[in-house]
């Protein structure tokens, strides 16, 4: 539904300066103000991420996929730079989010070695977190079992075409 698209999702609370300077702005495909973090390339090196982060850059452009994997985000860190957008508000199925929400993902083919996702695990898993725990995956099948073993709630979804 978002198709792929942060900014569909999420609203960035920026004042009006901020907001016109970025209209003015033109997405570059490579420079020293441009990061590129994609789960599927190698990893960045982490030594050139953080010298762009502290740089004296006033824009720095992300495009990828995911995120630097630094040990420490502060909490309520994406909410104090971005809103919620009405459209994905309007998917959320609760009025007040549980304690608990567990993402697991399925590998996508046998070259995609996740681990962690064996019958003992998932059991274990199951027994160690609360019974209103909220279940999102790209393996529906999970849905049920751990709705009728450990009380689980889930979107109710029917196929993931990709990822949850």
């Amino acid at each position: 539904r978002f198709k792929d698209t942060f900014l569909q999702a999420f609203r960035p609370l920026l004042s009006e300066e901020e907001r016109k300077a970025c209209e003015k702005l033109s997405m570059p495909s490579r420079g020293e103000n441009v990061m590129k973090l994609y789960n599927w390339h190698r990893s960045p090196n982490e030594c050139d991420l953080r010298r762009k982060m502290s740089s004296e850059e006033t824009v720095i452009y992300l495009e990828g996929n995911t995120y630097p994997r630094w040990p420490h985000v502060p909490d309520g860190f994406l909410l104090e730079h971005y809103e919620p957008t009405q459209d994905l508000l309007s998917m959320v199925p609760w009025s007040s989010p549980p304690d608990v929400i567990v993402h697991l993902r399925k590998e996508d083919s046998a070259g995609d070695a996740r681990q962690g996702l064996d019958n003992n695990t998932l059991r274990a898993l199951g027994e160690a977190l609360p019974s209103d725990t909220y279940l999102v995956t790209n393996q529906v099948t999970w849905f049920d079992w751990f709705a009728e073993n450990y009380n689980w709630t889930n979107p109710g979804w029917h196929e993931v075409k990709h990822s949850a």
